[in-house]
């Protein structure tokens, strides 16, 4: 879970700022919201699928949601939040390559199933999750990899996608530990 704890001190550190999600990561077996863990999953696939930043960046935090995840610590959480959405943009221009390279037709790929991990920081409520979707296209195996996101109010929150890449997922890879 070290990336996205980096993820969100370097994206508020670039307006002077931080703020860090401290303490052990315990990784969690609860699966009472496995559902909600699904629909979310699908909600990723959906909006890379569309090749619409717009739906992609409807997962991200609200404003409101932002000033509870950063306690209302930040300074401007405005100008660091359009930071942040430039940054995912650049991001979901680099999917949309990764999926070109690929050779992925959206029209005919298909949501196969997904993995994931939750995880409890001790200075916040709420659940981070990494993940990966395995997708079919064309009778070819694609995974969207490196799928980070927390849970602010009830609602999980996209972080970060790393990459659309060729396989598929049988067991969970830890984001840190996999070499491209």
């Amino acid at each position: 879970m070290r990336l996205t704890l980096i993820l969100l001190t370097v994206v508020f550190a670039a307006r002077g700022q931080t703020i860090e999600l401290t303490g052990e990561l315990r990784k969690i077996n609860d699966n009472s919201d496995s559902t909600k863990r699904l629909e979310f999953m699908k909600e990723v696939f959906r909006a890379i699928k569309s090749n619409k930043f717009e739906n992609y960046a409807s997962l991200f935090a609200t404003k409101n949601e932002f000033k509870i995840l950063t306690n209302k610590t930040i300074h401007n959480p405005d100008s660091v939040r359009e930071t942040l959405t430039k940054t995912r943009k650049i991001e979901f221009e680099n999917l949309l390559r990764d999926a070109k390279k690929e050779n992925i037709k959206w029209e005919s790929t298909e949501f196969s199933d997904y993995l994931m991990r939750t995880y409890l920081p001790d200075n916040y409520s709420g659940r981070l999750l990494t993940g990966h979707i395995n997708i079919k296209s064309k009778n070819e195996n694609k995974v969207i990899f490196g799928i980070q996101a927390i849970e602010i109010n009830s609602r999980y929150t996209l972080l970060q996608v790393e990459k659309i890449m060729t396989g598929r997922m049988l067991k969970f890879v830890d984001i840190d530990s996999f070499e491209f």
